[in-house]
């Protein structure tokens, strides 16, 4: 059983809809260790859209503070700062003029949008973030409308060498059947670059890895479930 590294999760305390307070945001810790997870990168919601530059500092703020007290406690979870950023015109434009880090001051950015955008969106908007020299990395590709619908709009992000992180919770059904559906096919066809907790709480968006890392092991083999549990956000994020 190898350690797991996991690239998306909304653990710190009262920040977003993620861990309500630190009483739920230390449990959370603890839970990932229970679930093999060393590495992890915190990745609050942010928009350029709706936020300012401003409120990363006060993002960074809290991320360090609860590094703080994961030591005073002595829970051995490393953490990363990172953001989940909603796509919008506003993140375009301020790419176009200035630098920016993504997933632990790299180039790699972690990119959602509405659920229901399209397809045609999601593939110009990622192509254009990559022209500019950045990275993107999908967030749960298998929970978007227009991919449930059109597989092949993966297809051709792939072709792009576009990045996708799926949700754990995907492959046992929480985000329904067509989610399931949708990351089930992309591991068939060798999609999947890393799976990430996506937590939020303790009960509905928990960090249960364990399970889905056993079924893929069981399915794909103990170096395939290396890659995209470990080695991939390894070299890519965190050995800069």
């Amino acid at each position: 059983m190898i350690s797991i590294i996991d690239v998306h999760s909304h653990i710190l305390p009262g920040i977003d809809d993620g861990a309500e307070n630190i009483e739920v945001s230390l449990e959370m810790a603890k839970r990932a260790i229970v679930n093999n997870i060393r590495e992890m990168i915190v990745t609050p919601h942010f928009s350029f859209k709706y936020n300012c530059l401003e409120d990363i500092e006060v993002l960074k703020n809290e991320y360090y503070k609860f590094k703080t007290e994961l030591k005073k406690i002595n829970i051995p979870l490393k953490l990363f700062f990172g953001l989940e950023i909603l796509y919008s015109d506003e993140l375009l434009e301020y790419l176009k003029t200035e630098a920016f880090f993504g997933l632990n001051e790299t180039k790699y950015l972690l990119i959602e949008f509405d659920f229901k955008v399209s397809g045609e969106l999601i593939i110009m908007a990622l192509a254009k973030i990559k022209a500019l020299g950045y990275f993107p990395i999908l967030a749960h590709p298998e929970r978007y409308h227009a991919i449930w619908n059109n597989f092949d709009v993966i297809v051709c992000l792939a072709e792009e060498d576009i990045l996708f992180q799926c949700n754990c919770g995907s492959l046992i059904g929480h985000f329904g059947y067509r989610a399931k559906k949708v990351v089930k096919e992309m591991l068939r066809f060798g999609y999947v670059n890393m799976f990430g907790s996506d937590c939020h709480d303790l009960e509905t968006r928990n960090l249960e890895i364990l399970d889905v890392y056993y079924y893929l092991e069981s399915l794909y083999g103990i170096d395939y479930c290396k890659k995209v549990f470990y080695s991939n956000a390894k070299e890519l994020l965190l050995e800069k």
